[in-house]
């Protein structure tokens, strides 16, 4: 299915052009992010490509696409009250309801409160290990 929106809007990958890859990307009715994913996927999918040997070795023409504001946020994230937070807990059951107070009290992401286990919580001393790591 890429292959022939590629195609359809390029025409073969040897001949698709920064320039074209960055005029299409406007038309897209899409927000800068979700540019900047289209723009990434394409660049993984031409080095695989040239690493499969589809096409020849060549510099990947995606590293010179550029994509405004793409890693701009286009509104302010909104932060809840204590009592929004507290309306929100009333309609989620258990054991959501006991993750989403660890997240929102402890400022831990969703992949840290689903990779806990017993073994991460300390509860004589009062202490909480995370080993999932952050993405830099």
């Amino acid at each position: 299915m890429i292959s022939i929106c590629l195609r359809g809007s390029f025409g073969f990958a040897e001949q698709i052009k920064p320039l074209l890859v960055e005029d299409w990307l406007k038309k897209l009715n899409l927000a800068p992010k979700s540019k900047s994913h289209l723009k990434n996927l394409m660049r993984v999918l031409f080095n695989a490509a040239m690493r499969w040997e589809l096409i020849p070795y060549q510099h990947n023409p995606m590293s010179l696409v550029r994509v405004k504001d793409g890693s701009k946020r286009q509104r302010e994230p909104k932060a809840l009250s204590v009592d929004e937070f507290r309306k929100v807990l009333e309609s989620i059951p258990e054991p959501f309801r006991t993750m989403c107070i660890g997240a929102m009290c402890l400022g831990l992401r969703v992949s840290e409160i689903l990779g806990l286990t017993g073994m991460d919580c300390a509860w004589q001393c009062g202490k909480l290990t995370s080993k999932v790591g952050r993405a830099t």
